[in-house]
């Protein structure tokens, strides 16, 4: 049975909204893991500043440097 116009039609609207939709969802995931990234990079800068808070405090009060 031969496809019609609109079954080609209708299957390539599918198409387009199928690559479409992959695209967003690659967009979305590369903007998750960037978000993720700068908080895990932020959390890790605070507790290099604590670290370094804690060991210069440590250092004052032993009189070591």
């Amino acid at each position: 049975m031969p496809t019609t116009t609109f079954g080609n039609k209708r299957r390539r609207q599918n198409n387009q909204y199928l690559s479409w939709l992959s695209e967003i969802t690659k967009k979305a995931q590369k903007q998750r893991n960037c978000k993720l990234h700068m908080a895990i990079s932020s959390v890790t800068e605070a507790k290099i500043s604590k670290n370094n808070t804690l060991n210069n405090h440590r250092n004052e009060a032993t009189g070591s440097k």
